[in-house]
């Protein structure tokens, strides 16, 4: 199950990145960002609806939810202003090294460990991105 889930969301994510270059011309970012996001809103109304009444957490965890929908709101924002004026093919791959970011958070913050195979794997995705872009 989690191969073709994970499968799935290479192929939509991939896509996702086109559809939004052609959806960014003759747009401003605020007007693609506000249509974009109506999937969005789309999708959490059918969410609502299917597991009505298991949305109750602690207020820590609506807190932490909500710190993270906002991070990932702005960082949303700040794609597709990138995208709308620069190259998707080498934006998308740029930002697609975000997990490097929560690496490193996660030994600064968590106290978690990484391995040397986990830095040479980071190593070489920033490699990679350099010579995507290039």
């Amino acid at each position: 199950m989690w191969l073709a889930a994970a499968l799935l969301a290479l192929l939509l994510w991939g896509a996702w990145g086109v559809a939004l270059k052609y959806a960014s011309v003759g747009v401003t970012w605020y007007q693609l960002y506000f249509y974009s996001n109506l999937a969005i809103l789309a999708v959490m109304l059918v969410m609502l609806a299917v597991f009505r009444g298991s949305l109750a957490v602690s207020r820590v965890n609506v807190g932490y939810a909500f710190a993270a929908g906002l991070m990932g709101t702005l960082g949303y924002i700040f794609l597709v202003i990138a995208v709308q004026h620069g190259r998707v093919s080498i934006v998308v791959p740029m930002t697609a090294m975000y997990p490097a970011v929560t690496v490193i958070l996660s030994v600064l913050l968590l106290g978690e460990n990484i391995t040397l195979r986990h830095a040479l794997g980071i190593a070489l995705a920033l490699v990679s991105v350099l010579l995507l872009s290039l």
